[in-house]
């Protein structure tokens, strides 16, 4: 049996298993006998949490949030769990990893009105099922069986099935919490699915972030190509969010950079995955850029990712850019202040890795801590208007920075 996951739980509804969020430091994935550490990262809906060496989920999930990040790559395995039947819930097999986003979940097991019924691979005649259920999904790599209480009720061949997947329970209502008494997986074809800062996601479904996209992807070649977030988004005054002058740079970019063909693809909320599933799309050498400035993390520190992840995902970008424009220079912003208590450790934490590594010969590191922080270590209140997003002032603090790189006559 190569692979193998056991999961107990005492009430319904089930949380989902397998994701780009993970599970408390104290739970492992057993792989070839080997314990692999799984590092919690990212916020989700619900709370998770260890109380007496068991897992406990409480309320809030209505989507399969697949936690755990494990992915298997074909071949044999089995999946089993035992759990009380009362409830509605979805248990997942097969769902597709997608690169651009998560998953497709085509195929699932549900359980509602104490009947068990099946879609995608596992269609099948509704079972009744008893008040204490244990499924069991086994594959020999040729063929997937489904069993309750150990009788097979449906077989496939369906390749999502027989590959696997993602493995993960849906709860369908907010009325009950489930401990997860263990979890245990085993698997001798598997990988670790990347966390979220790392992993390309789109946001075309937004119609702000598809118009800015789309303007930059066709834009004409340009001097100066700005990536990030809101902040960014805010310099030439385009952001959504911005209600008066004094909350944009378009004045400091009229008076110091109105010679440069500018191109401002911030966009607001983004993250780092975000990010990088634009530029994958850009015409990066149509564009042509001299400089790129590049700020982005803020949001992945309010998602509740961690600054070593982070800085990763800050990391992949950074290369894809080197990659493909190896002589453009990229001035990498660190992470700027805030006025934020609830941000300013992990960003203080951000800050420090990105401006301690070692990067590529064409990237110099902007670090306008000395310059922005007040006394307390804040972002100075001149500089902000919200306790995050620039003034005017602010905007042109990194103006300041950054000019002495932006005069195209020395490029």
């Amino acid at each position: 049996m190569n692979y193998y996951m056991k999961i107990i739980t005492s009430l319904v509804p089930l949380v989902a298993l397998f994701s780009s969020l993970s599970m408390a430091a104290e739970y492992s994935f057993i792989e070839q006998g080997k314990a692999l550490a799984v590092q919690q990262d990212g916020k989700y809906e619900g709370r998770m949490s260890s109380i007496e060496g068991q897992l406990n989920y409480k309320l809030g999930a209505t989507g399969c949030q697949l936690i755990g990040s494990r992915k298997l790559e074909g071949g044999a395995y089995q999946i089993s769990a035992s759990f009380s039947g009362i409830g509605h819930y979805r248990f997942f097999v097969g769902a597709v990893y997608k690169q651009s986003w998560a998953a497709s979940y085509r195929d699932y097991i549900e359980i509602k009105d104490g009947k068990l019924v099946g879609k995608g691979g596992f269609s099948f005649k509704a079972e009744d099922t008893p008040e204490q259920i244990e499924l069991t999904v086994q594959s020999d790599g040729k063929k997937v069986s489904l069993k309750l209480n150990g009788k097979v009720v449906a077989e496939t061949s369906k390749a999502d099935v027989l590959n696997g997947g993602f493995f993960g329970f849906q709860p369908m209502n907010r009325e009950s919490e489930v401990n997860i008494i263990t979890f245990n997986l085993e698997s001798a074809k598997s990988s670790l699915v990347a966390p979220q800062p790392l992993r390309p996601r789109n946001r075309s479904n937004e119609k702000h972030w598809s118009k800015v996209h789309d303007q930059a992807c066709n834009a004409e070649a340009c001097d100066l190509l700005m990536l990030g977030d809101s902040i960014t988004d805010a310099f030439d005054g385009d952001a959504t969010f911005v209600k008066n002058p004094d909350q944009s740079g378009l004045a400091v970019i009229e008076k110091s950079f109105s010679e440069l063909k500018i191109v401002n693809a911030g966009i607001g909320s983004d993250r780092s995955q975000n990010l990088l599933w634009r530029i994958e799309r850009m015409p990066l050498e149509k564009l042509q850029p001299k400089v790129i400035t590049l700020m982005i993390g803020i949001n992945n520190i309010s998602s509740g990712n961690k600054p070593q992840v982070i800085a990763e995902g800050i990391e992949g970008i950074v290369k894809h850019l080197s990659k493909r424009l190896p002589q453009t220079k990229i001035l990498l912003i660190a992470t700027l202040p805030t006025r934020k208590a609830d941000l300013n450790k992990a960003r203080q934490e951000l800050h420090d890795l990105v401006i301690s590594k070692e990067w590529q010969k064409n990237v110099k590191v902007i670090d306008l801590d000395a310059t922005m922080k007040d006394d307390k270590g804040l972002l100075k209140k001149e500089a902000t208007f919200d306790g995050v997003h620039l003034t005017a002032m602010g905007f042109q603090m990194w103006a300041d920075a950054i000019a002495s790189d932006l005069k195209m006559d020395e490029k």
